[in-house]
């Protein structure tokens, strides 16, 4: 094809019956795009940011908490329990 060809086979808008209601169309979706980006920036955004640092943050009080319950099982005597069958018979008496 050339140009001249490109040319010719152009639709004009005044062709076109829904030319009209396209470009209402085209500035409105502009519009609901400002705003949606409006808005996720103003909402989204901070939100996501309060719940990523809630997240992190319960992640650490777990963390802490297992390693606190692992080292306290490591340091307790492996022969307890006879300790403890001691313990129950001196309050018994």
């Amino acid at each position: 094809m050339t140009d001249a060809n490109k040319n010719t086979q152009k639709v004009e808008d005044d062709e076109v019956m829904i030319t009209s209601s396209i470009s209402d169309l085209e500035r409105m979706l502009e519009g609901v795009e400002k705003n949606t980006n409006t808005k996720f920036e103003r909402f989204f955004l901070p939100a996501l940011a309060v719940f990523s640092a809630t997240i992190i943050g319960m992640f650490v009080i777990i963390y802490s908490i297992t390693t606190d319950m692992t080292r306290l099982a490591n340091s307790m005597d492996p022969n307890m329990g006879a300790n403890m069958t001691s313990m129950v018979k001196s309050v018994e008496k």
